[in-house]
C-alpha cells in the first residue's frame, strides 16, 4: 500500500488527504512532524518537507501540488485539475494563491491559538493572531469572496484542486474556533460553510477533532449559523 509522509494538520498534508478521500484511495499514514523529521529523510524529498508520498513501487513523490497531479494522472476520476486551459491556468493560480500567502496568514493564527497551548505549552500571543486577523487576511479574504461570489466552486463548476489548496487552510482556522466574519466577506463565509461540509473534508475535520480535541463539527456548525 502507498504511504502518505506528513502530519495530518499540516494544510500541504491535508490537501493530498483531501484528494485521496476524493479518489477513494487508501494510504497508509507516517505522521512525521516538520520540525522533526527522522534521520535520512532527505532521501524521501531533498529539501526535507513534508508532505511525501511513497507508492508501492517505492518511489519517493514530494510535494503537495505535485503529488495530487501525479494522483490525477494515475486515477483520473474523479477529475482534480481542471482540463479547460483558462479553468487549468485560474485552478493552479488559487492553488499557488492557498500554498503561499492564505496558507501563511492562517498559519499564524492556528499556531498561536491552537498549536502553542496544545503542543507547545504555551499561552496564546494575541498580538500576532490580531495582527494576521486585522493586516494580513483581510485583502486575501476579499480577494476569495470576490472570486466566488454566489457559485458553489471556485474554479468552473466542479470541485477542484483549487477548492482543495483554499478549503485545506480553512480547516485549521476552523479548528481554531474564529469564524470569518459574515458581513465583511459574505460569499466566503458561505462558501467555507458548504466547502468544508463536504463529505470529505467533514471526515478529516472530525477525525482531527478525534484525535486533536478543539472544536467538535457540532459546535464549530453552530458558530457558522
Amino acid at each position: 500500500m502507498p504511504t502518505l509522509h506528513g502530519h495530518p494538520l499540516s494544510p500541504y498534508v491535508r490537501k493530498v488527504r483531501i484528494a485521496l478521500a476524493e479518489k477513494a484511495i487508501e494510504a497508509e499514514s507516517n505522521p512525521v512532524v516538520h520540525f522533526a523529521l527522522p534521520e535520512g529523510f532527505e532521501k524521501l524529498h531533498p529539501l526535507r518537507k513534508i508532505p511525501v508520498w511513497t507508492t508501492d513501487a517505492g518511489e519517493h513523490i514530494p510535494d503537495s501540488s505535485v503529488i495530487i497531479a501525479y494522483l490525477d494522472k494515475v486515477q483520473p476520476s474523479p477529475r482534480l485539475i481542471p482540463e479547460d486551459s483558462v479553468l487549468f491556468a485560474r485552478a493552479l493560480f488559487l492553488e499557488e494563491f492557498a500554498d503561499s500567502a492564505f496558507s501563511m496568514g492562517i498559519a499564524q493564527i492556528f499556531l498561536e491559538q491552537f498549536a502553542a497551548p496544545l503542543f507547545m505549552n504555551r499561552p496564546t500571543d494575541q498580538a500576532v493572531v490580531d495582527k494576521a486577523l486585522h493586516k494580513t487576511l483581510p485583502p486575501l479574504f476579499a480577494h476569495l469572496d470576490q472570486t466566488i461570489g454566489s457559485r458553489p466552486f471556485m474554479v468552473g463548476d466542479a470541485f477542484s484542486i483549487a477548492d482543495i489548496a483554499i478549503a485545506s487552510p480553512l480547516n485549521n482556522l476552523r479548528h481554531t474556533g474564529i469564524p470569518i466574519d459574515a458581513t465583511a466577506y459574505p460569499n466566503l463565509r458561505r462558501y467555507a460553510d458548504q466547502i468544508i461540509a463536504r463529505p470529505s473534508m467533514a471526515g478529516i475535520f472530525t477525525a482531527e477533532v478525534a484525535e486533536y480535541g478543539g472544536e467538535s463539527p457540532e459546535a464549530a456548525a453552530k458558530k457558522s449559523a
